[in-house]
């Protein structure tokens, strides 16, 4: 019984002894893992973490750097320390996932890049972290199919486009009488990014323009910002 009180009393202090090792270790290590700055002649950062701080010398970025370039994800900080913004970079293109954040955290806006270009879904969030706005992207262009939502999570209905003869012409306009709106004649697949260059832009006054009546298929694209502030591209396809 003495024996075992003695291996006893020899195990107690070793314990701590080893997670004080533990831990001293891993904070070396950790230490350790920040690359070392290499700047070249003209002082230029050529690898390692550049960083900027506020005048209370807090974060204000940190942009990782390979072969001087920004590759990693670069961080943006607001003056509290809280994440503003999460960047991906590959060889100083924005390149995969970036997010914006509200002062407080919450995510305000997701959205993927290729070759610095938007690519894929766009996501926006009330700073209650409701869905807000989700836009599609091609190749940094437009796709149709905006959706919006209220606070409480029902759909926005959007407006469509509205063709009338009047006088020997089509009057094209927009359901909801926006004028901040600009009208183009060709045809555009719902899955298609739409590019100003390959359509003809129609004179529109006062949200409204007209084409003469042909016999040929009558095929609109309006684009506009939407009341939301959020890029849109509406189609209207009619048979002669």
């Amino acid at each position: 019984m003495v024996i075992l009180q003695l291996k006893s009393h020899m195990k107690t202090p070793f314990l701590p002894l080893l997670l004080a090792f533990l831990v001293g270790f891993s904070s070396c290590e950790t230490a350790e893992k920040e690359p070392t700055l290499v700047k070249d002649a003209s002082g230029r950062l050529i690898a390692g973490i550049s960083k900027n701080y506020y005048e209370d010398g807090k974060i204000r970025n940190e942009v990782p750097v390979k072969d001087g370039m920004r590759h990693g994800v670069a961080r943006e900080y607001y003056e509290s320390g809280q994440l503003a913004a999460a960047i991906e970079y590959q060889a100083n293109l924005k390149n995969g996932w970036s997010k914006w954040y509200y002062k407080d955290g919450i995510l305000y806006q997701e959205a993927q890049f290729v070759a610095n270009q938007k690519e894929g879904i766009e996501k926006k969030y009330y700073n209650t972290g409701e869905l807000m706005a989700v836009l599609k992207w091609k190749g940094g262009k437009t796709v149709p199919g905006l959706l919006e939502y209220q606070l409480n999570g029902k759909a926005i209905k959007q407006p469509s486009i509205v063709v009338q003869e009047k006088a020997g012409k089509w009057e094209i306009r927009l359901s909801n009488g926006a004028t901040n709106v600009k009208f183009y004649r060709g045809s555009l697949g719902s899955e298609e990014a739409f590019d100003e260059e390959a359509h003809t832009l129609l004179a529109t006054i006062d949200g409204v323009a007209s084409l003469p009546i042909d016999d040929q298929a009558l095929q609109v694209i309006a684009v506009r910002r939407s009341n939301m502030k959020n890029q849109q591209v509406l189609l209207y396809t009619a048979q002669p």
